[in-house]
C-alpha cells in the first residue's frame, strides 16, 4: 500500500556555548603538542578555560578539531528530526539590546561553528540556530525549528591599566595600579620587578571578579639607580594587558 509519511518539524535540544577561543578546524593533525601557541597565547587558553575542552591529539586526526584562536568564539547545538530527514542549519544573530536578527550563515551542514576573531564588534550577543529538513523534503512541505541560546559575550579588547601612584619608601617601591574593562571580568594578575619573574598577585579587596579592580604593589629593597615595575593582567576571554611605573632610588 503507497502511502505518504506525514512530515514533522525537528527539534534543535540544546546550544552549547563554548569558551572564549576555541575554534574548530578541518584539517587532520598528528602532533603530540596540544598546543602550538607562544607562552602569552597558552595563559590566555588557560584563563579563559578553552584549555579544558581541547582535547590534546593523539596521534589519530579528528574532524572537526578543536584548537586555539585568539578572540575565537564557537558553538556546538543537539537537534534531531521524528521523520529521520536530513537537516540544514541558518544561524542568526542579535545584540542582547536589539531586536531583529540577522543572518550570520544558511545552508549550514555541521553542528558547530566558530565566529572568527573580528566578525562582530564586542558586546553581549545571543544566536538562534534554525534546523530545517528542506535537504530531504520538497519546499512546499518542508518544516523547521528553532532554539535560542544563552547570552554571551564578545571582548577582544585588552583591559586598561593607569598608574594611581608611585613612590620609594627606605629603597623599597611602593605602587598602586587600576585596571578596567569594558565587557569581561579580570581574571588574574601579576607583577615583575626589572624585567625579572612574574609573580601573581591579588587585588586590593582579595579577589579579582570585577571588571575594575585596583592593585598595590611593595617590592623588595632595591639597589641605586632606575627600576621599572611592570603590571600584567588577564580578562575573562584571555586579553591580556601590561603597564609599567618607573622609579628612581637615590
Amino acid at each position: 500500500v503507497p502511502y505518504l509519511q506525514r512530515n514533522l518539524a525537528p527539534n534543535v535540544h540544546s546550544i552549547n556555548i563554548l569558551p572564549p577561543g576555541v575554534a574548530f578546524l578541518r584539517t587532520a593533525v598528528f602532533s603530540d603538542n596540544q598546543f602550538q601557541l607562544s607562552p602569552a597565547d597558552r595563559k590566555a587558553a588557560e584563563i579563559s578555560g578553552a584549555a579544558k575542552v581541547i582535547p590534546k591529539p593523539a596521534g589519530v586526526p579528528t574532524f572537526p578539531r578543536r584548537t586555539f584562536e585568539k578572540g575565537s568564539q564557537s558553538f556546538t547545538w543537539k537537534a534531531q528530526d521524528p521523520n529521520f530527514d536530513k537537516l540544514s542549519y541558518s544561524i542568526y544573530y542579535r545584540g542582547k539590546s536589539e531586536l531583529n536578527w540577522k543572518l550570520l550563515v544558511e545552508n549550514h551542514l555541521r553542528l558547530e561553528y566558530t565566529l572568527q576573531s573580528g566578525t562582530l564588534p564586542d558586546g553581549d550577543y545571543l544566536i538562534k540556530i534554525e534546523a530545517s529538513d528542506m535537504p530531504s523534503n520538497p519546499l512546499s512541505n518542508a518544516k523547521s525549528g528553532e532554539l535560542v541560546s544563552a547570552s554571551f559575550s564578545l571582548d577582544n579588547t585588552p583591559p586598561v591599566i593607569k598608574v594611581l601612584f608611585r613612590k620609594v619608601i627606605e629603597k623599597k617601591a611602593a605602587l598602586r595600579f587600576s585596571v578596567a574593562d569594558t565587557i569581561s571580568s579580570l581574571r588574574k594578575a601579576e607583577f615583575a620587578t626589572d624585567g625579572g619573574d612574574w609573580k601573581t598577585i591579588f587585588s586590593r579587596d582579595g579577589i579579582i571578579d570585577s571588571k575594575t579592580e585596583e592593585f598595590d604593589i611593595a617590592t623588595e629593597p632595591l639597589g641605586k639607580g632606575q627600576h621599572v615595575v611592570a603590571l600584567r593582567v588577564y580578562d575573562a576571554t584571555g586579553n591580556v594587558s601590561v603597564g609599567k611605573a618607573m622609579l628612581y632610588v637615590e
